[in-house]
């Protein structure tokens, strides 16, 4: 058992020693030396939602982070209430977060998005959080008392006017789990044993007045010795905790549950290469141009190359080669964006070639690196992800890498459409190396065909 973490005295503190008691971590370690005289009251500032959907907003049943400044190491809790005014952490509606904080400045906790039950919370607008920290955490277990007939022992602050009470504490006698997964008594019902307390537990938020008589329990006298937790006083062979802190508090912040929205994936297709010659063109395209301008591009696409999360620069090519003649090559690059709100996954890539070009199997032969695929097959396809140039390039046959050419009239994947003319397909995405295409990540895919 670990000792006390700080000092214990049997009369009244005489404050020149203070400077001089050493105090302990909750591992019994050594923490320093000294207890200030003057208290430091916990600050809380900042709480802040971060949704999955961008500022305050999240998509259902994908959570969020909560981040807020203390100026106090310790202990936090974080209650998400349902309907905004009930901040009970026991309530099954709502949600608890408790944990430690190992230093000051800003801290930052996940959650899943559920609550209390393991449910979700329901899409809706303005659910409220608030967070709590501990100043001057104590603890002051009771340990195999098997009655405590009167109530007690009082806990009094000192150096401080307690928000709550300067003889506030709390305590909970109903059953629970622990870390380690350990079921202890029924959970929500009060333990086992003769007598027990009632209320089972005192209020979540405001505590009781530990002057009082609320958690008496057990029997008169020296009774209900039996040595085992539930045929004895209710305090028999029972580790039973009081605690006492001064809160931290601050302003609830506001957060929306929203439906979830499917992550979307930009698409901007251009010819960056004719024959030998690299195309370093920036074409806006554009649905309000005759339809046979050199930059015409239909609704509801003409804006796709248009937003702010394209690298600068980054779409270069035409979107209309002009007058080529048979035998000249052509490079097709198809640019994508993941958009967002969610990370795209599961991408997969299909474009067909046009019909009046015939597709080039050996284009990037000789480039590396290559993609997994087998060592002697043609390589007529490319891939980027966050960057301007190739990162790897596939080969036109089934094999281990994400590439695959589909020639004219074979069965392609049912998202490529009628296969009359040849299909190249990507698995953009692929674990573990590349699982997800999280929002704003860029690439390309690009291949070769010759005019007929």
């Amino acid at each position: 058992m670990a000792r006390p973490q700080y000092a214990t005295f049997l009369n009244s503190i005489d404050t020149n020693v203070l400077p001089y008691v050493e105090r302990y971590k909750r591992d019994g370690t050594l923490e320093g030396t000294g207890i200030p005289l003057s208290p430091i009251i916990p600050v809380v500032s900042n709480l802040q939602f971060n949704g999955t959907a961008g500022g305050n907003n999240s998509s259902y049943s994908t959570g969020g982070t909560l981040s807020f400044d203390s100026n106090l190491a310790g202990t936090y809790e974080l209650i998400i209430s349902r309907d905004g005014s009930n901040f009970d952490p026991t309530n099954s509606q709502n949600r608890l977060l408790r944990g430690i904080m190992p230093t000051t400045g800003q801290q930052a906790i996940n959650w899943d998005g559920k609550d209390n039950s393991d449910n979700y919370f329901p899409v809706g607008n303005n659910y409220k959080v608030r967070v709590r920290t501990y100043g001057g955490e104590y603890h002051f277990p009771l340990l195999d008392a098997e009655n405590n007939f009167t109530g007690g022992p009082t806990i009094t602050m000192l150096n401080a006017s307690n928000p709550i009470g300067n003889t506030r504490g709390f305590y909970d006698d109903r059953g629970y789990k622990t870390i380690g997964g350990t079921q202890i008594g029924t959970t929500g019902q009060v333990l086992c044993g003769i007598n027990p307390p009632n209320p089972a537990f005192s209020d979540p938020i405001n505590g009781f007045d530990t002057a009082s008589d609320n958690r008496k329990f057990g029997q008169s006298g020296n009774a209900g010795n039996a040595g085992t937790s539930c045929n004895g006083s209710f305090g028999d062979t029972k580790g039973l905790d009081l605690w006492t802190y001064y809160p931290g508090v601050s302003e609830p912040a506001t957060f929306n549950i929203i439906n979830t929205v499917n992550a979307k994936l930009l698409l901007v297709k251009r010819i960056t290469r004719i024959n030998n010659q690299d195309l370093t063109d920036i074409v806006d395209g554009r649905s309000d141009v005759a339809i046979n301008a050199a930059n015409y591009t239909p609704e509801p696409y003409a804006s796709d190359d248009n937003d702010a999360k394209w690298p600068a620069g980054y779409l270069r090519g035409v979107i209309n080669a002009g007058t080529v003649k048979p035998g000249d090559e052509l490079e097709y690059t198809i640019y994508f964006l993941s958009k967002g709100p969610n990370d795209a996954t599961n991408v997969k890539f299909c474009d067909l070639v046009p019909s009046n070009a015939t597709f080039i199997p050996t284009a990037f032969d000789g480039n590396a690196p290559s993609d997994g695929g087998l060592p002697a097959a043609n390589q007529g396809i490319a891939l980027a992800v966050s960057s301007s140039t190739p990162t790897v390039y596939l080969s036109d046959v089934a094999d281990g890498d994400r590439g695959r050419f589909y020639p004219a009239n074979e069965s392609a994947p049912s998202s490529c459409g009628t296969n009359t003319n040849g299909a190249v397909v990507v698995n953009i995405t692929r674990s573990p190396d590349l699982p997800t295409l999280v929002k704003d990540v860029y690439g390309f895919v690009r291949f070769r065909a010759k005019v007929k």
